[in-house]
C-alpha cells in the first residue's frame, strides 16, 4: 500500500515537471503577454483616474451651485414669512372711514427689508432679518416659536462652526485614518450641526407652537433639560434618529475627531451618551 501511494506521488512530480518544460519552453510568449497585460492596465488605470476627477470636479461644481440657489430660496420664504408675520400685526386695525388703508398700514419698512435683503454669501448661513443671522434668543420671540408654522429651514448662529486646513492636520494619523477635511465637514454640518439644530428648534417651542407629531419627541427633550443646565447637548439617540441607523465603526470614530477638535464633549447621564456642544 505505501509503495502504491509513492508511486502516485512520483508519478504527480513526474507531471508537473512535463508542465514546467512545457512553460518554460514558452518562456518569451508569456513575459511578452504579460508586459503588454501591464502597459494594458496602467493605461486603464490612468484612464478611470481622469473619469474619476472629472466625474469629483462636475459633482463638486454642481453641488456647490444647487446649494447656494437652495439657500437663497429659503432664504427669501423665511424673509416673505416674517414679512407677513409683520403685516399680519397691522391689518388688524381696520382704517376708520375716510382713511385710506394706505395711511393706516404701512408696508413700505417691510418692503424695503425685503428688496434690500443681500444674497447670502455663504451656504450654511439662513438670514432671518436684514444684516443678521438667526440666534436662538430671536428664535425664541419669532413667530416659529410661538405659533403652528414651520419655516423650510433654520441655521442657528450658536451652533456655528469650522475646521481649518492647519487645524485638521494636527490630527494624529492613527486618530485621521483614511478620513479627509472634506468629509470631516459635510459631517459636521449635516449630522452633528443639523442634530443640534432639530432638537433646538423644536425644544424652544412654546407649548401650544408643538404639533401633536412632534409632542412625544419635545416631551423626551423637556425631560432630558435636567441633565446638563445651561449647555446645549444632543444624544446618541438623536444621531440615530437623524441618520436612520445605528452608530457603526465610522460614525464613532468620525465623532472621536469632532470630540479632540473641542467641538463638542462626551458625558454620560442616565446610561444615555451625551455630546455638549462647547461654547466658543
Amino acid at each position: 500500500m505505501d509503495l502504491e501511494i509513492l508511486f502516485k506521488n512520483r508519478l504527480q512530480q513526474i507531471s508537473k515537471l512535463e508542465y514546467f518544460c512545457v512553460i518554460y519552453g514558452k518562456k518569451n510568449d508569456i513575459i511578452s503577454n504579460l508586459r503588454e497585460t501591464l502597459n494594458e492596465a496602467q493605461q486603464i488605470k490612468g484612464f478611470l483616474s481622469s473619469c474619476t476627477h472629472l466625474l469629483e470636479k462636475f459633482r463638486t461644481e454642481n453641488h456647490q451651485k444647487c446649494t447656494k440657489l437652495l439657500h437663497s430660496s429659503q432664504q427669501l420664504s423665511t424673509i416673505m414669512l416674517n414679512a407677513l408675520a409683520k403685516a399680519s400685526d397691522t391689518a388688524h386695525q381696520l382704517p376708520q372711514i375716510g382713511q385710506s388703508v394706505e395711511d393706516k398700514v404701512n408696508f413700505s419698512p417691510v418692503l424695503a427689508e425685503i428688496s434690500n435683503t443681500p444674497t447670502p454669501t455663504r451656504c450654511r448661513l439662513l438670514y432671518f432679518k436684514s444684516g443678521d443671522r438667526l440666534s436662538l434668543a430671536e428664535y425664541v420671540k419669532s413667530p416659529y416659536a410661538t405659533k403652528r408654522m414651520r419655516p423650510l429651514a433654520l441655521q442657528f448662529t450658536d451652533f456655528e462652526k469650522t475646521i481649518s486646513t492647519e487645524a485638521f492636520k494636527m490630527i494624529p494619523g492613527y486618530m485621521r485614518g483614511r478620513e479627509n477635511l472634506e468629509d470631516i465637514l459635510a459631517f459636521l454640518d449635516n449630522v452633528i450641526i443639523k442634530c443640534f439644530t432639530l432638537k433646538y428648534t423644536l425644544v424652544k417651542k412654546r407649548r401650544e407652537a408643538v404639533t401633536p407629531a412632534e409632542l412625544d419627541l419635545w416631551n423626551l427633550y423637556k425631560s432630558q433639560e435636567e441633565y446638563f443646565k445651561g449647555s446645549k447637548f444632543i444624544t446618541q439617540g438623536d444621531i440615530c434618529r437623524l441618520t436612520d441607523k445605528q452608530i457603526d465603526k465610522k460614525t464613532t470614530s468620525r465623532i472621536t475627531i469632532i470630540r479632540h477638535l473641542k467641538i463638542i464633549r462626551e458625558e454620560r447621564k442616565n446610561a444615555a451618551i451625551c455630546y455638549i456642544w462647547c461654547k466658543n
